[in-house]
């Protein structure tokens, strides 16, 4: 199990999705103006999240810590017309700024309510946003009179502090466990929200890229909009032809849905399962793989590679979902 020696909390506005939405709140600098955290979990181009913290004090200083790198940042929200701070997401392996930086992708959004950028003060590769329907679990916002505070990793180690990073923590082990039945399919799971889709979209096009770079000597063609039964062909100069089913994950371990064209198209081939043919006419028949990527959004993921035979010994395969379609009389 990780242990979070640097722990910190961000009180911010409230936002619905923390990606462009409105945010609300009674904190003084959005008093008619748009609060920079409105943008805390919308990834650049890089899948790298930049946080804002709201300033504290007269200085308007924004959370320093002596150690900048390596924190567990929670981010808390009061909710509209509801009492308590409601956990809304947090960043992992996070990196504190010196200041306000201007966010690296500032120029592909809309200017604040002042005309100016927007900013950030907290970075990280790894984040996870907790969707509206799942904001259920709260804190007592009592000790936290402050935009933010060091639960761990700071100078101070009063008891609430200890307290309230235990909570978290918890909190945390509590929603991964729910993403994580979601992502695996289970219906049984207590939620009813699909998984953000601009993440997604990053972990699928993160795993391609991982795909395209573990096979860097063969030429490489995108069929993902086809829907044909694969992502990837490639190919070589003497002819050999190479069909890659794509699947990314955020979870540490492979795992990934595959419809039952993709899986009926890689048992068509399986035949040719343990090495590259040529038929009768010199054209060569195309090896099947499936490439599973797991921890895309990582710092250093690899593709785990499978023949149809590999994959069926690896895996088991469940099917979760039937069609129910009218009986014709």
């Amino acid at each position: 199990m990780t242990k979070f020696n640097k722990i910190a909390i961000i009180n911010t506005g409230w936002s619905d999705d923390f990606q462009g939405a409105e945010v609300k709140g009674d904190f003084g600098y959005l008093d008619g103006r748009v609060g920079h955290e409105k943008f805390n979990f919308l990834p650049d181009s890089e899948g790298i999240f930049y946080g804002y913290a709201p300033p504290l004090g007269g200085s308007s200083s924004p959370p320093m810590p002596e150690d900048p790198a390596g924190w567990l940042v929670f981010f808390v929200s009061k909710k509209p017309g509801k009492a308590g701070l409601y956990l809304v997401g947090w960043y992992e392996d996070a990196n504190f700024e010196r200041g306000y930086e201007t966010r690296p992708d500032a120029d592909k959004l809309e200017l604040d309510s002042d005309g100016g950028r927007f900013g950030y003060t907290v970075s990280s590769h790894n984040a996870r946003h907790v969707p509206l329907l799942m904001r259920k679990r709260k804190v007592r916002g009592d000790n936290l009179k402050r935009s933010y505070a060091y639960l761990r990793g700071g100078n101070d180690d009063d008891a609430w502090r200890k307290d309230m990073a235990q909570q978290l923590l918890r909190y945390r082990n509590e929603i991964l466990a729910e993403f994580t039945a979601v992502e695996q399919g289970d219906t049984e799971a207590n939620v009813t929200f699909c998984v953000d889709a601009t993440r997604r979209k990053l972990i699928e096009d993160r795993a391609v890229e991982i795909v395209k770079q573990h096979y860097a000597k063969w030429t490489c063609e995108s069929k993902e909009a086809d829907k044909c039964g694969y992502d990837l062909l490639f190919s070589k100069k003497t002819g050999e032809v190479m069909h890659v089913e794509v699947k990314g994950t955020s979870l540490p371990d492979p795992c990934f849905f595959i419809t039952e064209k993709e899986r009926s198209y890689a048992e068509k081939h399986s035949h040719n399962d343990t090495r590259a043919r040529q038929a009768r006419d010199g054209k060569w028949r195309p090896l099947w793989k499936l490439a599973v990527v797991p921890d895309a959004l990582g710092k250093n993921p690899k593709p785990h590679i499978y023949t149809f035979a590999e994959m069926n010994r690896a895996f088991d395969l469940d099917c979760y979902a039937f069609r129910g379609k009218l009986k014709d009389n």
